[in-house]
C-alpha cells in the first residue's frame, strides 16, 4: 500500500463512529492508519534503504497488539470515555495498515517469534522504470487502491451532501 492507507482508516473510523455513537476523534483513527509508515522516516535517513521497512518493529502487528494490550486496560479504568475511544480508533486502524500491507507485501505477522512473513498476493513487477513508484502504478493491483481512495471520497462526500441537506431543512 502505498497511497489507501490514510482513506482506508478514513472509511473504518467512519464506520467506528456510528458504532461508537460518536462524530469526533476522527484524527485518532487516520493517525493509527499511517502510524506504522512513520520508520520510513528511518528507513530512507539512517538505515541507508538496506532492508525493507515491513522488517522493523513498528511493522510488527504482535509489537502493536503487545502496546495495546498495555494501554487499552489502563485509558479504560483511569482515562475518560473519549481517550478510550480514541485508543479504539487508533489500534483498530493500526490493524488494518497490517492488513492492507499484508495483501501485496510481506509483513512478519508473527516477530519476534518467527521469522516467516506473510503475503496474500505474490506480486510479479516488472522493471520497465528506474523508480519503483512507477512500476508498482503500472501494476493492476494499484486499482485496488484506487478502489479504496475512491470509496473513501464517495463516503465523504456523500456524508457533506447530507449535512448540507439538514442544514437546508433546518433554515
Amino acid at each position: 500500500m502505498v497511497i489507501a492507507h490514510l482513506p482506508a482508516g478514513y472509511l473504518l473510523t467512519k464506520h467506528l463512529q456510528n458504532r461508537f455513537h460518536t462524530t469526533s476523534l476522527l484524527w485518532a483513527g487516520l493517525l493509527g492508519s499511517i502510524l506504522p509508515d512513520f520508520d520510513i522516516l528511518y528507513f530512507y535517513l539512517v538505515d541507508a534503504q538496506q532492508v525493507s521497512h515491513r522488517s522493523y518493529i513498528t511493522h510488527w502487528p504482535l509489537f502493536w497488539l503487545g502496546v495495546a494490550y498495555l494501554v487499552l486496560p489502563f485509558v479504560r479504568i483511569w482515562g475518560s470515555r473519549a481517550a478510550f475511544t480514541a485508543c479504539v480508533f487508533l489500534f483498530a486502524n493500526i490493524g488494518l495498515h497490517m492488513l492492507l500491507d499484508s495483501v501485496m507485501a510481506p509483513v512478519y505477522w508473527l516477530q519476534p517469534y518467527s521469522e516467516e512473513s506473510f503475503q496474500l498476493l505474490k506480486l510479479k513487477y516488472t522493471h520497465a522504470y528506474s523508480f519503483w513508484l512507477w512500476n508498482y502504478m503500472a501494476h493492476p493491483a494499484f486499482l485496488m487502491e484506487i478502489a479504496i481512495c475512491i470509496a473513501a471520497l464517495l463516503a465523504r462526500f456523500t456524508q457533506s451532501v447530507k449535512y448540507l441537506h439538514f442544514r437546508e431543512k433546518k433554515a
